[in-house]
């Protein structure tokens, strides 16, 4: 897919001076453009990005993070509800139009093995969260699914999603749930469910955070959470 050359292009966060905060490598010739989205949910930042192989075979697009957070059992300000509960093929069914205009689910696809080692990696991070905090408390829940979808000009695409929720076991009027949901839909030449597993086209596309500018945002993060 790749002759073995790469290009990186700088995601910059406008609202920290300008700074670089995400850098896409991808292969020589493929043409990437991205930018870093802030949710209005719960202010975290995460990269948007769509890369397509030089020959137009591949396609990769990560979409906004879908947040959701509730308190004392009320949706947050500037939060979407999440739809029928935490079950990531239903949230992908209910929202695809909404996270990609002109989506539509039109069948389900294996998890391949890129996506379990995502779902392992992600319990880890958060039940190690919970337990540093004392928030033994909680119940960590952490999905992925994958779909076969199709876009409003008709093209096959697969559709992933990578769901985390950590909601406290004990209800009470502080208690405070959130899920999120990461959405990556790829297309390639053969659109078996093979090769949607394989995830050639996210394999060549990778994403890595600024050290300067991680370092500054979650001090910024913190800063925040102690208000």
């Amino acid at each position: 897919m790749g002759s073995g050359k790469t290009q990186t292009i700088a995601l910059v966060d406008t609202t920290m001076a300008m700074h670089n905060a995400f850098y896409i490598t991808a292969p020589a010739g493929w043409r990437v453009d991205g930018r870093v989205v802030a949710n209005a949910c719960d202010g975290s930042k995460a990269p948007v990005f769509h890369a397509v192989s030089a020959d137009g075979q591949f396609e990769v697009e990560r979409l906004p993070v879908f947040v959701s957070k509730t308190m004392g059992g009320r949706l947050a300000p500037g939060c979407d509800a999440l739809p029928a509960g935490p079950d990531v093929t239903q949230f992908l069914q209910a929202v695809a139009d909404k996270l990609r205009p002109g989506l539509k689910i039109v069948g389900t696809l294996p998890v391949g093995a890129g996506l379990h080692h995502a779902v392992e990696e992600r319990m880890h991070m958060l039940s190690g969260k919970a337990t540093a905090a004392g928030m033994q408390a909680q119940k960590v829940y952490v999905d992925a699914a994958a779909v076969r979808a199709t876009d409003a000009s008709g093209q096959t695409l697969g559709a992933s999603a990578l769901m985390s929720c950590v909601t406290p076991l004990t209800p009470s009027s502080a208690a405070t749930q959130t899920c999120s949901a990461e959405v990556i839909v790829q297309r390639v030449p053969s659109d078996t469910p093979e090769a949607f597993a394989a995830q050639a086209p996210l394999r060549e596309v990778k994403v890595r955070p600024d050290p300067q500018w991680l370092a500054a945002y979650r001090q910024q993060q913190n800063a925040s959470s102690q208000k």
